[in-house]
């Protein structure tokens, strides 16, 4: 009856599932469909985390990791999901320093050729004074009126988004170091001996943040 009236009312009050689920732990039994769909509930209202929901079942006798099995995997793969393309783009900020690191050893080996007829800014004919950058783009060096730089001579323009790109390399670097906690967690959870163990696991790895 508690889903029943969640089903009627959740539409203009989602809050009910959360409800429903703080009346878990006080019923004697609860269908394994009933429980999922309280949580498929509360996941697609976003009512609460996961280790809130994992911490009000976790005393449930009657509640069983099989029980929250669909619930938890979702979670999982979202996390797995994130990783994946953590671990893709920290690949293409670490192509991108590899190459800026061999651009940086041609430039000071090799001496630079300054040709360009027109400002790269405005594209007009390039008059003095003006501001040459040894970076390379389209095959040759960054040249551009003073005037058209302002105060901002000191790094070439067309560089910057690239060197904006760069400065996140290092948080998704981060990022992608957390792909080895999927292991960590799938063992410590094999290696828990009863349910409740194994509850302990879960809301231990959500605590900590290191499941989304």
């Amino acid at each position: 009856r508690v889903v029943a009236a969640c089903r009627r009312f959740a539409p203009a009050e989602p809050q009910v599932w959360m409800q429903a689920l703080q009346a878990v732990p006080a019923m004697p039994q609860v269908p394994g469909e009933a429980l999922e769909e309280i949580l498929v509930g509360i996941e697609q209202h976003a009512l609460l985390p996961p280790l809130v929901v994992l911490q009000t079942l976790a005393g449930c006798s009657h509640v069983t990791l099989g029980s929250v099995k669909a619930y938890v995997t979702r979670h999982l793969l979202k996390e797995a999901a994130a990783m994946a393309s953590d671990a893709r783009i920290t690949a293409q900020y670490r192509d991108a320093t590899a190459a800026m690191r061999a651009d940086m050893h041609r430039l000071k080996t090799r001496a630079t050729l300054f040709q360009a007829r027109t400002c790269a800014a405005c594209g007009q004919t390039l008059d003095l004074p003006s501001v040459h950058f040894r970076c390379t783009h389209q095959g040759q060096a960054g040249s551009f009126h003073k005037r058209c730089l302002g105060d901002r001579d000191s790094d070439c323009p067309l560089c910057a988004p690239d060197f904006a790109r760069l400065r996140l390399a290092a948080a998704a670097s981060a990022s992608a170091s957390s792909s080895h906690l999927s292991e960590s967690f799938f063992r410590q959870l094999h290696g828990a001996r009863d349910g409740e163990s194994r509850f302990d696991t879960i809301a231990d790895f959500f605590g900590r943040g290191l499941l989304a």
